[in-house]
């Protein structure tokens, strides 16, 4: 009798340069979803503070509508969780990457502010940094050229100015 050969003579496993050339693809590809996901977080957080930023605007508005003034920054009260403008004002609540830092620059976890009273004409400086180094400026001031850029003295952290 005659024996049959096998039409395929070698092994059918895989070598081992296709799993390791299989693994790198697995691996390139695991890293750009891993940026991907990391980029849109940090967007995220950043629009959260344009948000708050909006949100603060609107309280100091509310804050000249009653007093016929903006308030002073000894008047700013600050907290990792709030800002109220005033003792008697209203506090915006502050969470997660909008809680107030102390810190030289915003991280995941919290937001350097500025604000400061413009007594030249009357407005404000107003802002927070985002975390690639650039403000997000709400300022209220008839000179344009004011803008919030965290000068020093202008920065607002929690238990003082």
């Amino acid at each position: 009798m005659q024996t049959v050969k096998n039409k395929f003579s070698r092994s059918k496993a895989f070598s081992l340069i296709e799993l390791l050339v299989s693994m790198a693809i697995i691996a390139v590809l695991l890293g750009l979803v891993g940026f991907g996901i990391a980029t849109a977080q940090r967007s995220s957080r950043d629009s959260q503070r344009r948000q708050k930023v909006a949100d603060l605007r609107l309280s100091l508005e509310e804050y000249q509508t009653r007093r016929n003034r903006y308030p002073a920054q000894s008047e700013v009260i600050v907290t990792t969780t709030s800002i109220t403008f005033g003792s008697t004002g209203t506090p915006i609540l502050l969470s997660g990457p909008t809680s107030a830092g102390a810190g030289p620059e915003s991280t995941p976890t919290s937001t350097v502010y500025c604000y400061q009273l413009n007594a030249a004409d009357g407005g404000y400086l107003l802002g927070a940094k985002l975390e690639n180094g650039e403000w997000v400026d709400a300022s209220q001031s008839i000179s344009q050229t004011s803008k919030c850029t965290g000068a020093p003295g202008t920065t607002i952290v929690p238990g003082g100015v």
